[in-house]
């Protein structure tokens, strides 16, 4: 394979994983509405019938996802992302 050939496939798959990366699944997205609300853990865990720490386990997920470090820069990359 030719050096730009490849090249080209190396920055197809790249593309694709950073595209991946913020794939949030269904009960996350839902969880980050959740948030966007200003719901506590415990409210959210009760809204979806799961524990406070599912939810903790969710939003961790998600920060690390969005590469966020709190509710707030996780809130603002999920809307520029069209997320939410």
């Amino acid at each position: 394979m030719s050096p730009k050939i490849t090249r080209k496939v190396i920055q197809e798959f790249q593309e694709e994983a950073a595209g991946e990366q913020y794939l949030l699944s269904k009960r996350e997205q839902e969880i980050v509405r959740e948030i966007e609300k200003g719901l506590s853990y415990k409210e959210i865990a009760e809204r979806f019938n799961i524990s406070p720490h599912t939810v903790h386990t969710h939003i961790k997920r998600i920060y690390e996802k969005l590469q966020a470090r709190d509710r707030q820069e996780a809130l603002v990359k999920a809307r520029k992302k069209g997320i939410i």
